[in-house]
C-alpha cells in the first residue's frame, strides 16, 4: 500500500521527474569527462608540450565543472520541489480526511500523536522523496556509467573495484530492518512524548489546581528519557554504515593504489590512465556514502509511510445520505431514541420527544444524564443505537452531513476560541471565511448589530488574536462570559 500511495502522488509529476533523471544522466556523463581531459593533460607533460596546450586543458576542466554544478543545482532544486509540494498536498489531504473523520476518533486518538504524524512522520516521507530520490539516481546512475569508463582502462582494476561493492549491499541488508524497526519505535514515543506536552498544557489549570506540577514533570521526564534512550538506539545501529562506508572505500584505494602503481610500473598503463581511473574511483566515493543515507531515508520515510497510511486508512463512523431538503423548518422529533458510548452503559433509554418549528423544549437533569448527547444526536456528531432521529421528519441519516449541520445553530458548552482574531472566531473564518469578511466592520464603522453594548464589548477585542484556551494575546483578555458570546455569534451565523 506505502508505494502506490506515493505513486499517486507523484504521478503528477512523471514528467518532471523523467527531466531531472536527464539531468542527471548529463551532469554525470560531463563530470566524469574532467578525469579525461586531466589524462590527456598529464600524457601531455609526460610527452612534452606546451604552455599553451596545458592552459587549454585547464579552461576546459574549469567550464566543464561550471556545467556541472549548474545541472546539478537545477536537479537538486527539481527534486526538492516535487517533495514539497508531494509534502504540501499530502498534509493538506491529511487534515481533510481527519476533519471528515467521527468525533469517537478523537476521543480514542491522542493530539500529540496527530502532531508528531503530520510532522515528523511527514518530514521523514518529504527526505525520502526529495534527497533520498535524488541520491538515488545519482548513484545508479553515477555507478554505471563509471564503472563502464573504469572497464574501457583497466579491466584486472576495474574488477578489484566492483568486488568490494557487494559488501556494501550486505551491510545494507543487515541492518536494515534494525534501522526500520528502531525508527518506528522512535517515533511511536514522540507521539507519547508530544501527547503528554499537550494535555499538561491544555490541562495546565487542573494541574495546578491539585498542586500536582511535579507529579507531571516526573512523568514527562520518564516519557523524554524513553525517547532518548529508543534515538540512542536507533543511532547506534545508524552509525554502523558510516565505517562501513569508509572501511570499503579505504580498500578499494589500497587496491587501486597497489595494482595500478604496479600496471603503470610495467607500462600496461600511463600514468593519465591511472590518474583518470583514479579519479573515476573518487567520483564513486560520495554516491556509495549517498548510498548508505539513501537507505537510511527508505527506511525510515517507509516506516513514516505506514504510519500516515494508518490515518488514510481509518474510516469515517458516520457518513452522511445524500438528501438535500429545499428548506429547513425546524420541526425535531425523537423516537423511542437508545444511546450509549462505546461498551459503556446506555446514556439515554426509549427517550421520544417532539418540537413543533419555532418550538421550544427545555432539558434538565443531573450531570450525565445525557442532555449534551441527546442534542449531539441531532448534528450526527454521534449515530443512536436504536431509534430515530428525525428532521424536518427526515431521518438524520438520510441527510447530508454539511446541510444538516449547517441548518442548527450549536452552542457547546465547552467554549473553544481559536488562534485568531474574534471576528474571525465569530464567523467560524475555518469553515466560512466569506463570513469573517463580510461581517468584520471597519476601524471607522460604529456597530452595525441591533445591540450596540454586546458590539461594543466584541469591537473592543475584534482584532485582538485568542489562544485556543481563550485568552487574547494582545492587551485585551475575553473573559468567559466574552467567549460564550463569540458562540452564541457563530450559532447565529
Amino acid at each position: 500500500m506505502g508505494p502506490r500511495l506515493l505513486f499517486g502522488y507523484l504521478s503528477a509529476y512523471r514528467k518532471r521527474y523523467t527531466l531531472l533523471v536527464l539531468a542527471t544522466v548529463v551532469r554525470t556523463l560531463i563530470a566524469l569527462s574532467i578525469p579525461f581531459v586531466l589524462r590527456l593533460a598529464i600524457d601531455s607533460i609526460t610527452s612534452g608540450t606546451s604552455s599553451q596546450t596545458l592552459a587549454g586543458y585547464g579552461l576546459l576542466i574549469v567550464l566543464l565543472t561550471l556545467v556541472a554544478g549548474g545541472l546539478h543545482f537545477v536537479r537538486a532544486y527539481g527534486f526538492s520541489h516535487v517533495s514539497r509540494v508531494v509534502e504540501y498536498c499530502m498534509r493538506n489531504d491529511l487534515l481533510a480526511h481527519l476533519q471528515g473523520l467521527h468525533t469517537g476518533f478523537f476521543q480514542t486518538t491522542r493530539t500529540g500523536d496527530l502532531m508528531a504524524r503530520l510532522t515528523n512522520d511527514l518530514n521523514a516521507v518529504r527526505q525520502l522523496l526529495g534527497p533520498g530520490v535524488q541520491n538515488f539516481t545519482n548513484t545508479v546512475v553515477s555507478f554505471a556509467i563509471t564503472l563502464a569508463l573504469m572497464f574501457t582502462i583497466s579491466v584486472r582494476l576495474a574488477l578489484y573495484a566492483a568486488v568490494l561493492l557487494p559488501v556494501v549491499s550486505l551491510v545494507f541488508i543487515s541492518v536494515r530492518r534494525q534501522i526500520e524497526r528502531r525508527f518506528t519505535a522512535v517515533q511511536e514515543q514522540f507521539s507519547t512524548l508530544s501527547a503528554k506536552a499537550q494535555e499538561n498544557f491544555s490541562g495546565a489549570r487542573v494541574v495546578k489546581a491539585f498542586a500536582q506540577e511535579q507529579a507531571w514533570v516526573d512523568h514527562f521526564r520518564q516519557a523524554n528519557q524513553e525517547y532518548v534512550d529508543r534515538s540512542i538506539r536507533l543511532a547506534r545501529v545508524q552509525s554502523v554504515l558510516w565505517p562501513a562506508m569508509q572501511l570499503v572505500v579505504g580498500l578499494m584505494f589500497a587496491t587501486v593504489i597497489w595494482l595500478g602503481g604496479q600496471d603503470v610500473i610495467a607500462g600496461q598503463i600511463t600514468l593519465g590512465q591511472y590518474v583518470q581511473f583514479t579519479a573515476y574511483l573518487l567520483q564513486l566515493v560520495w554516491p556509495m556514502i549517498a548510498l548508505g543515507w539513501t537507505a537510511q531515508l527508505y527506511q525510515q520515510g517507509m516506516a513514516s509511510l505506514r504510519r500516515l497510511e494508518e490515518l488514510f486508512e481509518t474510516e469515517p463512523g458516520i457518513v452522511g445520505g445524500s438528501l438535500v431538503p429545499p428548506s429547513v423548518r425546524g420541526e425535531i422529533e425523537l423516537l423511542d431514541v437508545r444511546f450509549g458510548y462505546r461498551a459503556g452503559p446506555p446514556v439515554l433509554r426509549g427517550v421520544s420527544l417532539h418540537v413543533p418549528p419555532r418550538g421550544s423544549l427545555g432539558i434538565v437533569g443531573h450531570t450525565g444524564a445525557g442532555k449534551t448527547s441527546l442534542v449531539q444526536l441531532l448534528m450526527r456528531l454521534y449515530d443512536a443505537s436504536s431509534g430515530q432521529v428525525l428532521v424536518d421528519g427526515l431521518d438524520v441519516r438520510n441527510w447530508q452531513l454539511d446541510e444538516l449541520r449547517r441548518a442548527i445553530g450549536y452552542v457547546p458548552q465547552e467554549t473553544f476560541l481559536f488562534s485568531d482574531s474574534l471576528a474571525e472566531n465569530i464567523a467560524d473564518l475555518v469553515w466560512r471565511p466569506e463570513a469573517a469578511n463580510s461581517h468584520r466592520p471597519r476601524a471607522d464603522e460604529g456597530p452595525a448589530h441591533p445591540h450596540p453594548g454586546r458590539c461594543a464589548v466584541q469591537r473592543r477585542y475584534l482584532h485582538g488574536r485568542a489562544d485556543p484556551d481563550g485568552a487574547a494575546t494582545g492587551d485585551a483578555r475575553p473573559h468567559n462570559g466574552h467567549r460564550l458570546a463569540s458562540h452564541l455569534g457563530r450559532a447565529r451565523l
